[in-house]
């Protein structure tokens, strides 16, 4: 599992990338990772939600915690927090999976229409 560190409502928190992440991304959205929709808002706030559930999850026996629910993150997370968590597991994907560059095409896409 990859891991990091995100600030987000308030808390800091740490999110996990792996196939658990994968799994509770699905679970929640009924979707693989790899059908991701960065135009679709609610795929953003469960991928962040699934790489915390992963992480938490998988120290849950080391009497980690959070407090962070999807309730949170839709009307108490900033802007710049949302922007920034998602950012942060996009890159722990790349890093999990040895992959160089934008971990998704809509990703790729995005960032090659802002370069023009």
């Amino acid at each position: 599992m990859e891991t990091s560190t995100i600030k987000i409502c308030g808390q800091e928190v740490h999110v996990g990338y792996c196939y658990a992440t994968e799994i509770a991304f699905h679970n929640y959205c009924g979707e693989s990772v790899d059908k991701f929709n960065a135009d679709n808002p609610q795929h953003t706030i469960y991928l962040i939600m699934a790489a915390v559930f992963a992480y938490y999850n998988a120290k849950n026996h080391e009497g980690e915690a959070h407090e962070l629910t999807d309730e949170a993150l839709l009307y108490d997370s900033k802007p710049e927090e949302i922007v920034e968590a998602f950012k942060t597991v996009l890159e722990l994907r790349q890093k999990w999976y040895g992959m160089e560059g934008p971990s998704t095409p809509s990703a790729q896409g995005s960032e090659e229409d802002g370069k023009n």
